[in-house]
């Protein structure tokens, strides 16, 4: 369906000369992505409407895409399955964001969060087969992974010593977790992979 929808904006597109024909393969390719990004986003933004957390959903959106952008990490094969694996990824974090919070795990959450700046810090930028990286692109990836994440460990800690917005900041906290978890995952699929 994906693939459908790419290929006729592609063709409508390169008959309105908007686009070159002999770029054509690439537009569909952007355009895939695209619209798998728009339903992965709007299924996100409709499970946390439907659990009545509609601030996890924006939340996790924007953190996963600002970081995850320039750390990579997991891909699935296909978008169904990418789609799946990034409605699966957001449950999980709200579930272990509910649990965090009942058991009162604060501390824990931390020492788990530092160590996964250590691994992200080391495996960042985890490439992609499709978006392989040359020498200074992965130096540049990696250094944005560092900053970006350094500035939500800052945010968060921040909040935590003032008390303000303590369960968003967790929620933050899971998620470049997650996002870690997701690295090693990537990793470990090149490995077999290659």
């Amino acid at each position: 369906m994906i693939h459908t929808i790419a290929q006729k904006t592609a063709d409508i597109f390169c008959r309105q000369n908007v686009a070159d024909e002999e770029k054509k393969e690439i537009y569909i390719y952007g355009i895939e992505l695209l619209v798998s990004s728009l339903i992965g986003a709007v299924l996100i933004l409709g499970i946390s409407i439907g659990i009545g957390k509609i601030w996890s959903g924006v939340v996790f959106l924007s953190v996963f895409i600002l970081v995850r952008q320039y750390t990579g990490g997991y891909h699935a094969d296909t978008y169904v399955r990418c789609n799946a694996a990034f409605v699966l990824t957001y449950l999980l974090t709200v579930g272990i964001w509910i649990f965090c919070r009942v058991h009162d795990l604060k501390v824990a959450v931390w020492f788990i969060l530092l160590g996964a700046y250590i691994i992200m810090a080391v495996l960042a930028p985890v490439e992609n087969k499709n978006k392989p990286l040359d020498d200074e692109e992965v130096k540049k990836y990696k250094w944005k992974s560092i900053v970006i994440y350094s500035a939500f460990i800052m945010v968060v800690l921040a909040a935590d010593i003032t008390g303000v917005f303590y369960e968003v900041c967790l929620y933050i906290k899971i998620i470049l977790i997650i996002i870690v978890v997701l690295m090693v995952l990537g990793k470990f699929k090149e490995n077999l992979t290659e």
